[in-house]
């Protein structure tokens, strides 16, 4: 399973508070998650150490698209309407000014949960 959007909302936030509620997550069956932590906002993985989660890799660098205006568009979505315009991404991104912007590797943390009886 993936752990996927983890956030505390900044106003709720205490020193070791995601931590904690990491600690605090009860699965009924064994189970092994895995979360990443995104370098490009600044993110290292902190909280997934903290709670003793083992570093599992890096992933592969990716890309996102840009237009002049500064709308930000995933690679899947521009591929798919690409597709829909009998375009290739690149095709499609070039005629409608999309500037292709390449990301830093996330972090891959993983943690095996046994079942609690």
């Amino acid at each position: 399973l993936e752990l996927t959007r983890f956030c505390i909302h900044p106003m709720y936030h205490i020193k070791n508070f995601a931590s904690w509620c990491l600690s605090k997550i009860i699965i009924t069956s064994d189970v092994l998650l895995v979360a990443f932590s995104d370098q490009e906002f600044g993110h290292t993985g902190t909280i997934y150490r903290a709670a003793n989660w083992q570093f599992d890799g890096m992933t592969a660098p990716s890309y996102y698209y840009r237009d002049t205006d500064g709308f930000v568009m995933h690679k899947k979505t521009l591929y798919n309407r690409a597709v829909a315009c009998h375009m290739t991404e690149k095709e499609f991104a070039s005629k409608y000014n999309y500037i292709k912007i390449k990301t830093k590797p996330k972090k891959r943390f993983i943690r095996l949960y046994k079942c609690r009886q």
